[in-house]
């Protein structure tokens, strides 16, 4: 009987990726993550996904609410970044090196992908302008 030899599948790895577009008008931003390598762990009764290829984490009580949280907050996360900076260079960098080891080598780690694209729309705090001061002058000091 002839036998069959299966070819090996060799999935080409794929660059993690991060794009920042910014209107000339300076509020509006687009942000595409893809291709982020995220490590879900258990943590003491929960479940903690940490970014490999960027250095952000969530927490959940179970792998679907991680990996959610992990969404919600780095999406919040990116916003408050452009919104202090105008840009993501701060904050796109790789997880130190001992965090990925130790991820990478828990037993039970389960590896995902993870891409997303994201619109911000940033607006300059609004200015204080209807509040109405009481200063109190201490005696001998002259009113303003």
């Amino acid at each position: 009987m002839p036998t069959t030899k299966k070819k090996a599948s060799h999935k080409k790895a794929v660059a993690p990726t991060a794009i920042h577009a910014k209107h000339a008008d300076g509020t509006h931003h687009l942000v595409t993550l893809a291709n982020i390598r995220v490590v879900i762990v258990p943590d003491e009764g929960s479940w903690f996904a940490q970014g490999l290829d960027i250095d952000y984490a969530a927490q959940g009580e179970t792998v679907p609410k991680a990996r959610k949280n992990f969404e919600i907050g780095l999406r919040a996360t990116i916003n408050h970044h452009l919104k202090v900076y105008g840009h993501l260079t701060h904050f796109i960098k790789v997880a130190p090196p001992a965090i990925c080891q130790h991820l990478l080598l828990a037993s039970s780690a389960q590896f995902k992908s993870f891409s997303q694209i994201s619109a911000h729309e940033i607006h300059e705090a609004a200015p204080f302008n209807n509040i109405e001061y009481l200063v109190a002058i201490a005696e001998g000091q002259p009113a303003f």
